[in-house]
């Protein structure tokens, strides 16, 4: 009887058989990062998977089967919020342990790139040596204006108000007025006062605007202060009006001597 000698390549069932003989090959276990793909094969059928019956052609003295594997591969994708978009290949593909290629999170019109999904803070970026799926996002922030708030403390104050620095529009700022001096008090702030709850308060919030902004804390004298002062003007004036009717009774009784 006709034989055939059988060579198998990355797998298993080489040997000398019967023409016609049916021979069970199985493939090698694949590297890391590859898998099987197929088999290719002369005079002889092969299985479609890595393991199973080769049969042997009648009327031929060889015959050989050959395990066929490729690399894995990985989907890489990236992603943008509302704030920008990606410039490059968004959704690649890439074999195992290869790199992908470069791709750049370009904010949109008065936005700017913050990070990726996975930490990364640099716009651009290159996955290396890619062993799995991955999926990346990227976050933008609105661009800021800083305004500058002036808190000035105006005359009769004693000290710093508080309160400067610079915001962004609509901060909510604490505002103080320095402590008035000795016989004044605070009336009410002053200025650019868009945005105070109260005016009239020593210690109250702006909600800052859209601009540089300066206040300042006005003061008066105070009400015993004005109290006391009208109670003396008031008496002057009736010690003047006093002086002025004892010169003229003087003055008559001089005129009748």
């Amino acid at each position: 009887m006709s034989t055939c000698i059988f060579t198998v390549t990355d797998g298993t069932g080489s040997g000398t058989y019967t023409q016609g003989s049916t021979v069970w090959i199985v493939a090698y276990t694949p590297n890391e990062g590859s898998h099987f793909v197929n088999w290719s094969h002369v005079n002889c059928s092969v299985p479609s998977g890595s393991s199973g019956n080769a049969v042997l052609t009648y009327g031929y003295e060889s015959a050989s089967a050959t395990a066929n594997y490729a690399l894995n591969s990985y989907s890489v994708k990236y992603s943008a919020d509302s704030g920008g978009t990606i410039s490059g290949n968004a959704n690649q593909t890439v074999l195992w342990g290869q790199n992908g290629s470069q791709v750049t999170a370009s904010p949109n019109a008065n936005y700017h790139f913050v990070q990726w999904s996975d930490g990364d803070t640099h716009a651009s970026r290159t996955e290396i040596s890619v062993k799995s799926n991955l999926s990346f996002s990227a976050s933008f922030a609105p661009n800021i204006t800083y305004y500058s708030l002036a808190v000035v403390t105006g005359a009769n104050g004693n000290g710093e108000s508080t309160g400067d620095g610079s915001y962004a529009a609509g901060t909510q700022v604490n505002i103080v007025a320095a402590p008035p001096t000795s016989g004044y008090q605070f009336v009410a702030w002053t200025g650019q006062t868009t945005g105070i709850d109260n005016v009239n308060s020593a210690s109250t919030h702006i909600h800052t605007q859209a601009s540089n902004a300066t206040i300042t804390a006005t003061y008066s004298l105070s009400s015993l202060i004005k109290s006391i002062s009208g109670e003396l003007l008031a008496d002057i004036s009736e010690i003047d009006d006093d002086l002025k009717t004892h010169a003229k009774k003087v003055a008559g009784v001089n005129n009748n001597v």
